[in-house]
């Protein structure tokens, strides 16, 4: 819990106009969000919360769908369903999914080509880019029209209403 000697040593220094200007800007915003988190210690270090994670798979009017889940242990929390984009399910959107799960969100990423192939087909979006992954793709992302790609949400969306 952020409390007046953390955060005045936080802001040593700072003035309310200071303080006021710095919450206006990305890092005055995490700093200010810092404060609503539990800390590790005296040292006023954030304690950053314990993590589950797993690759899932689910039914979906197509067949299986694969994907990525993470959340926080300790209770439960919000869902995020997190569609990639072009290039797919990949360790950076892993990431990200970790990095709003840190925030306290149960996240879904999953793999809108599992039509076709299941998980991580490209390794970062420069080896998509560089080795024509826009023509890879293309026959996947022909068969995701409006109506698909709503009946794989739907199937997403129930998957992590069991979690």
């Amino acid at each position: 819990m952020c409390d007046e000697a953390k955060l005045a040593k936080w802001a040593k220094g700072l003035n309310r106009r200071q303080f006021g200007a710095l919450t206006g800007t990305l890092a005055g915003g995490a700093a200010l969000s810092a404060c609503t988190l539990g800390t590790d210690g005296e040292d006023g270090m954030l304690a950053m919360p314990a993590l589950s994670e797993r690759a899932v798979s689910f039914p979906t009017p197509a067949g299986t769908m694969d994907g990525f889940f993470v959340a926080p242990v300790s209770a439960p929390s919000p869902a995020v369903l997190f569609w990639p984009d072009i290039a797919g399910l990949r360790e950076a959107k892993r990431n990200m999914a970790r990095r709003l799960a840190r925030q306290g969100y149960a996240v879904l990423v999953v793999n809108p080509y599992y039509r076709d192939v299941a998980g991580e087909q490209f390794e970062d979006f420069a080896a998509f880019a560089g080795n024509n992954g826009f023509q890879k793709v293309r026959p996947w992302r022909e068969k995701l029209d409006a109506e698909a790609i709503m009946a794989d949400a739907s199937a997403a969306v129930a998957f992590l209403d069991t979690q």
